[in-house]
């Protein structure tokens, strides 16, 4: 997935650490990967960089995948709410 980022999402955008040094990242969302590693801080406790490896993640029952399920398989207007969490980091 991660390698096909901008054929999934066209607007993804490629960036250099050059481009971080030269306040690229001060429009990044503060919750992006690329943003917290820049400014020295942690990530969240299920990203998958912690360990290179999203399989490593799942193994270890950090990732969504063992509690969350995909909004295509639910009827989004009658039951979303009812499955709306709130995940702390």
């Amino acid at each position: 997935m991660y390698q096909k980022r901008k054929q999934l999402v066209p607007e993804c955008v490629n960036l250099t650490y050059k481009q971080l040094k030269n306040h690229a990242h001060k429009w990044l969302p503060n919750s992006c990967s690329y943003k917290l590693l820049f400014e020295g801080k942690d990530l969240p406790d299920w990203h998958h960089l912690n360990t290179g490896s999203t399989e490593e993640m799942h193994k270890q029952k950090k990732s969504a995948k063992h509690f969350a399920i995909s909004e295509y398989e639910l009827d989004v207007d009658e039951y979303l709410e009812d499955f709306i969490i709130k995940i702390d980091n």
